[in-house]
């Protein structure tokens, strides 16, 4: 975390689940701070519900990284979030998330 000091007032990417003590935290490096909560998003996608071979996983993780045009985050933690994914989730959100980061953007895996 020392890396993420360096930055002036960084900005952070959380893929997690939101928490208070994870807040907390954070707020020391005085930081820019989003939470994108990626397993619940992906759960509650219709576009993943069915049958492997009709599922639209770009469309999915298009619709959870959606941050338009402002964003350039410096950092994106997404603390043990791939173990759980299928590969085609894991590159989708990788293509997607590029869009979103800046060169040197730290992730966290």
């Amino acid at each position: 975390m020392q890396r993420i000091a360096a930055y002036p007032r960084p900005e952070v990417l959380d893929l997690g689940t939101p928490t208070g003590t994870f807040i907390d935290y954070l707020s020391q490096f005085s930081c820019v701070l989003r939470f994108g909560d990626l397993p619940q998003a992906l759960d509650e996608d219709p576009a993943l519900s069915g049958p492997e071979e009709e599922r639209d996983v770009e469309a999915a993780v298009e619709r959870v990284v959606a941050y338009g045009n402002d964003p350039r985050f410096d950092v994106v933690l997404a603390w043990d979030l791939f173990d759980y994914f299928e590969e085609s989730i894991i590159r989708a959100f990788v293509r997607r998330l590029g869009v979103y980061c800046r060169t040197g953007t730290l992730l966290y895996l």
